[in-house]
């Protein structure tokens, strides 16, 4: 590594992007660094917490932007650490290489790191195969399956955590009971009795206003079904008609189905 390269203030920029302190720590700024790096971790730990326990928005605001905050103030500060003690200090080279790769591994391996919590929560990305989402998709339409619509894959409990419920006809990509993934719009809720008579859809005895997209309906009669607990029900369709009923566990939920833009 170059000595010119590694004084160079996009350097820092990069240690600092991937190890909140570590374009710090590289010009000897120890104790700062290391209050940033504290700052920010605890600024993860609280996004983890609401996946597991829901904050108010407000409070989540404050929480999280605070700190997002702050960390962006860190780069300007940087800047100016880098401006004022680039003719007094050169970071060696084995410092440079120690830090990056520390940032590196934080990435890739800590439970806070963006790039790691993104890798586990990387959405599904699918092209249209058939006729079963027509006339919303088309064969050949790229749809993407966002995880994080319901669900996250928190590192440390090394499991999906459901942090928001599906709500009735969103579009969603599940794992059916012969573990194929399919795609359809959510029909029933958890511990509902959901029956479908002359294209009228009823969840405990009540009618409930159908708002599928455009093209899309239900018809024949579908028996009485009890949705169990902590469950769905989801109806796949081809070519708009309603054309089988699927009932999945939530944690067989892939996620929420958009177009991939």
């Amino acid at each position: 590594m170059k000595a010119t390269y590694r004084t160079t203030l996009p350097f820092a920029l990069l240690l600092n992007l991937l190890l909140p302190g570590a374009g710090h720590f590289l010009w000897r700024e120890v104790l700062f660094g290391l209050f940033i790096f504290l700052i920010m971790l605890l600024a993860a730990a609280i996004g983890i917490v609401q996946f597991l326990i829901p904050l108010p928005k407000v409070a989540l605001w404050l929480l999280l932007g605070l700190p997002f905050l702050f960390y962006l103030f860190t780069f300007i500060d940087l800047a100016r650490t880098v401006q004022t003690k680039r003719a007094k200090v050169v970071p060696t080279v084995s410092a440079a290489l120690i830090i990056l790769a520390a940032g590196l591994v934080y990435q890739l391996v800590s439970p806070s790191g963006l790039v790691n919590f993104g890798i586990r929560n990387f959405p599904e990305i699918s092209t249209v195969t058939d006729s079963h989402l027509n006339p919303l998709y088309r064969q050949g339409d790229v749809v993407v399956a966002n995880r994080l619509a319901y669900t996250a894959r928190i590192p440390f409990l090394n499991r999906q955590v459901l942090h928001r419920l599906p709500e009735r006809f969103d579009l969603v990509r599940f794992v059916s009971e012969n573990g194929r993934h399919q795609t359809g719009f959510i029909l029933g809720l958890s511990n509902e009795l959901v029956e479908i008579t002359d294209g009228a859809l009823n969840a405990d005895d009540s009618p409930i206003n159908i708002t599928l997209p455009p093209g899309f309906q239900l018809s024949g009669e579908w028996p009485l079904t009890e949705v169990a607990d902590y469950s769905i029900l989801v109806g796949t369709f081809n070519l708009g008609t309603l054309d089988d009923l699927h009932l999945v566990r939530l944690d067989s939920l892939v996620g929420r189905v958009d177009s991939f833009h």
